[in-house]
């Protein structure tokens, strides 16, 4: 009987918090919703609907189904609670993401499913605050950008520019384990340290069409890297790669490293800068390459020098020096292009010429 009872009692409880669920907006008929109460777990706003005052969600423990044709106004305030997308999530020009305690404690989860999270189109820049994270989501700039926080992404996940400005001088990108973020058509200011990361050795970072300006050393450590159309990589600065995981340059693509920089290369084995044809291009424009024992191999892409290029190796024997081809097939060799007055400068180490 006791058992009974105790059934009884869940199936109420389940019962009385579907009815304390609530539906805002509808699919057949528009309406223009001032400011809603505080949402609570369940709750959904629906179809024609106008938000046009935002919302916030009560407490970190509230999940709220966003299913709304139309853009959202006004302050959106998760409070580290959830908002999962069943449409594309379009924030007005007047809106943005808030808190009701302080613009820096905002946080929450957005579970994108594929949708569009699409941030407000203005002529100055529009600032992003909080602790955040993305799960499956395209994320859309229509304006500069500037980050303050940390910014988390999970499973398959797109940061698309629309060829404006992103500043991360005061945030961290966090790339979560296992997981993928596509960042295209973007100028990325500000990296250093750890500004964008992979959290584990399966996650994967792709730059396509994107200038990349770093304010300090940074450093590339877990995970893969890809690089699709050009991408310019820009500051007085050091670019290290010691991941234990491939950077692939795809057909058509180019790395360029401009004036200043250093690229460095301390990674076992010495063939992870991986070029997919000849028409994958690394170009060092009087950029320095460091490369640890056991050293760097180029095949099969193209390696083009402009300027004089300092050349640091570590290697104490010729093996462990920087490769150029891998001496047993000429599908491997290294296309050399090199400008007037341009060259490697060798310091220290060995460079080996090994096409055939």
């Amino acid at each position: 009987m006791k058992q009974v009872k105790s059934l009884i009692i869940v199936f109420l409880c389940l019962y009385i918090g579907n009815l304390e669920a609530t539906t805002y907006g509808s699919y057949f008929t528009p309406s223009r919703e001032n400011r809603p109460p505080a949402l609570q777990n369940g709750d959904i706003l629906l179809g024609f609907a106008v938000f046009y005052q935002g919302f916030e969600l009560s407490s970190s423990s509230v999940s709220v189904t966003w299913d709304c044709y139309y853009p959202v106004g006004g302050d959106v305030s998760l409070n580290g609670g959830d908002l999962l997308l069943d449409e594309d999530f379009i924030l007005n020009t007047d809106a943005s993401f808030s808190s009701t305690s302080s613009e820096f404690s905002n946080a929450g989860t957005i579970y994108g499913n594929g949708y569009v999270v699409r941030l407000p189109d203005s002529v100055n820049q529009h600032d992003f605050k909080g602790t955040f994270t993305f799960v499956d989501t395209k994320l859309i700039l229509n304006s500069p950008v500037a980050l303050d926080g940390v910014f988390t992404f999970n499973g398959d996940c797109t940061i698309e520019g629309s060829c404006n400005v992103l500043t991360t001088t005061q945030a961290t990108i966090k790339i979560d384990a296992g997981s993928s973020l596509h960042i295209k058509d973007l100028a990325i200011q500000g990296i250093s340290a750890d500004t964008i990361y992979c959290a584990d050795t399966a996650g994967y970072l792709a730059l396509d069409d994107v200038v990349w300006i770093q304010y300090g050393d940074y450093t590339f450590e877990r995970g893969s890297l890809a690089i699709y159309s050009t991408i310019q990589m820009k500051g007085p600065a050091v670019f290290a790669y010691t991941s234990s995981q491939a950077t692939t340059i795809a057909t058509k693509s180019s790395w360029l490293f401009d004036f200043g920089m250093t690229f460095s290369y301390a990674s076992t084995p010495g063939t992870l800068i991986q070029f997919a044809d000849s028409t994958s291009l690394m170009q060092l424009y009087e950029t320095t390459l460091y490369s640890a024992v056991p050293g760097i191999s180029f095949t099969k892409g193209t390696l083009a020098l402009e300027g004089a290029c300092p050349l640091l190796s570590a290697a104490t024997q010729v093996s462990d020096g920087v490769q150029l081809g891998d001496g047993a097939s000429a599908a491997n060799n290294i296309t050399l292009k090199i400008g007037p007055e341009s060259g490697f400068d060798v310091s220290t180490g060995y460079l080996v010429y090994k096409n055939v």
